[in-house]
């Protein structure tokens, strides 16, 4: 098992990629088994569940979404009128029906499997919109969460199931999906954050216990970090998100996924 202060290393660099549009899961996995000598198999279990200290940033940042849940599941037409519940309870299921077996898959053939040529599609894509929305002076990005139709939780909720394979960034491929369905950038982030919640969730949950990190006391200072670095993390996305244009937004997102898959393909 790796040290303490790798572990805290480890949660910490959770904490700063989690919100950021680069593989988190993917760069965590890389030093606990490049750096620090874990096996492959155990440093993809504990990149998965060092996820549970972001959970609970973005339950901290996203507070005041999350207030009114309990008032609406136990009223007879809040419960669907409630925009978080209507996103966790639409696009969560198919989350998972894609998620969870590819994660079983790739744990059974975690060597010589990477896709994180997936990211850099994506973000360059994403480029590629942002450019032309600059060219041609559009003023997309005006959606927000009360907007959201089933194409959109089914596009999202593919997107963040297969975000499960380490290369595949969560909150990269979320964020651009919700661009280029014509969301706002910060109600985009809003969106991909609050979505992660109840698969995070159900996700760490499942390999803690499966793998018993849940029973390792040292685990608890690799989750307080990945929580203040992943605090840090989401102010910095949403100060960016308001700041700059959507398509610099965009351009910006896409760019930081392309270059940061470069690397990733060659280790």
């Amino acid at each position: 098992m790796v040290d303490l202060h790798d572990i805290i290393l480890a949660g910490v660099l959770q904490g700063i990629l989690e919100w950021f549009p680069i593989s988190s899961s993917g760069q965590v996995m890389l030093l606990l088994s490049g750096l620090f000598g874990l096996e492959v198999v155990r440093a993809y279990g504990l990149s998965i569940y060092l996820h549970l200290g972001t959970l609970l940033s973005a339950i901290v940042f996203y507070r005041r979404d999350l207030a009114g849940i309990p008032r609406a599941l136990f009223t007879r037409t809040g419960f669907w009128e409630n925009g978080v519940l209507r996103l966790w309870v639409i696009a969560t299921p198919i989350s998972i029906a894609l998620g969870y077996p590819l994660y079983i898959v790739y744990s059974m053939f975690l060597e010589g499997i990477t896709l994180d040529v997936v990211t850099g599609v994506i973000g360059l894509l994403l480029v590629v919109t942002g450019i032309a929305l600059a060219i041609t002076g559009s003023k997309q990005g005006f959606r927000s969460l009360r907007d959201m139709v089933l194409r959109d939780y089914f596009l999202l909720g593919l997107a963040q199931g297969l975000s499960i394979i380490p290369g595949i960034s969560r909150s990269g491929s979320t964020i651009a999906v919700l661009l280029l369905l014509g969301f706002k950038a910060s109600e985009s982030i809003r969106i991909s954050f609050l979505a992660s919640i109840p698969v995070i969730a159900l996700a760490t949950l499942y390999v803690g216990y499966t793998s018993g990190y849940v029973f390792i006391p040292a685990m608890f200072l690799g989750l307080i970090s990945a929580f203040i670095f992943g605090l840090l993390g989401i102010w910095f996305m949403n100060i960016l998100a308001r700041k700059i244009p959507f398509y610099y937004f965009a351009i910006t997102v896409g760019l930081i996924m392309a270059l940061a898959s470069i690397p990733l393909l060659f280790l």
